[in-house]
């Protein structure tokens, strides 16, 4: 007894103080009593009962340890209903991919179970597929901007397109610029801006040619 309380400490050194205070030093069967009423967690009164109802919620190893908590408090079950106990509550699939290799002892179907929890694991890794990269950000030095990718349009040739003696003679008929569509003045002998972009016409006589005369014997 000395030495079990000699390495009490928190609260459970408290508690056997103030024991030890009202009751005096105790036997190690009324100590045992005593620590399994204040510390042991609450259990109802058939604990065969609450081991039955024991079911896997989370991982394999907080199942087990749940498992064996309950059947501490169990007496006179053999290992075969340990056994079937321990695999029912493992839920579906995994009850029965346990139960067909019909394990012998509980460790052999505790070790089962945590290679079946491994094996769900892989496949469900497996069908999850890789992970995709992650998108490295755009940076304006690495990725040009839309706008610089866009052809640009090219700038108007600032040169007239050069006219067919035709075009020349109708566009004199008509008074028209050589270069744009404007009408061409005729009362200077300058240089006169045309109408088109960066472009100029010499002007070299003052009147419009003669209109070509049709014989009378053509008519």
């Amino acid at each position: 007894m000395w030495t079990a309380t000699f390495y009490l400490q928190g609260a459970a050194s408290q508690w056997y103080y103030r024991w030890e205070k009202n009751h005096g030093v105790p036997d190690w069967k009324t100590f045992v009593d005593g620590v399994h009423k204040r510390f042991a967690p609450h259990l109802r009164s058939n604990p065969l009962g609450e081991l039955s109802h024991c079911r896997r919620t989370g991982s394999v190893d907080e199942y087990v340890d749940q498992f064996l908590k309950l059947l501490a408090r169990c007496e006179d079950v053999s290992e075969t209903q340990q056994i079937d106990l321990f695999t029912a509550g493992l839920l579906q699939p995994m009850c029965t991919d346990v139960e067909m290799h019909s394990p012998a002892t509980l460790e052999d179907a505790m070790a089962l179970t945590c290679s079946y929890e491994r094996r769900l694991q892989i496949t469900n890794d497996i069908a999850r597929g890789p992970a995709r990269p992650a998108k490295a950000a755009a940076t304006p030095s690495s990725t040009p901007s839309t706008a610089s990718n866009q052809a640009k349009p090219s700038a108007p040739s600032a040169r007239p397109r050069r006219l067919s003696p035709e075009e020349m003679a109708q566009r004199r008929l008509e008074g028209l610029c050589f270069n744009c569509p404007a009408n061409f003045p005729r009362n200077t002998s300058s240089n006169v801006p045309c109408g088109a972009s960066t472009s100029w016409i010499w002007k070299t006589t003052t009147t419009a040619p003669p209109r070509p005369s049709t014989a009378v014997g053509t008519l």
